[in-house]
């Protein structure tokens, strides 16, 4: 579940949670992190202004 915090009626803020798997034939990578987010409201909906994704952990057997 992410954390949204709206900061006006037009900007708001969210924070997700990842965790992922990749396998390949070199091997697997299993990575966890964070998705930081901003959002805009354009038009009467909300859209994703910027996206930064932050890991905290990688493991590969590459």
């Amino acid at each position: 579940m992410p954390q949204i915090d709206i900061l006006n009626t037009e900007k708001a803020q969210g924070i997700w949670t990842l965790e992922d798997w990749l396998y390949t034939p070199a091997g697997t990578l299993h990575g966890q992190g964070h998705y930081h987010e901003t959002y805009v409201k354009f038009q009467g909906k909300w859209r994703i202004q910027h996206l930064c994704l932050s890991r905290q952990h990688v493991q590969s057997d590459f």
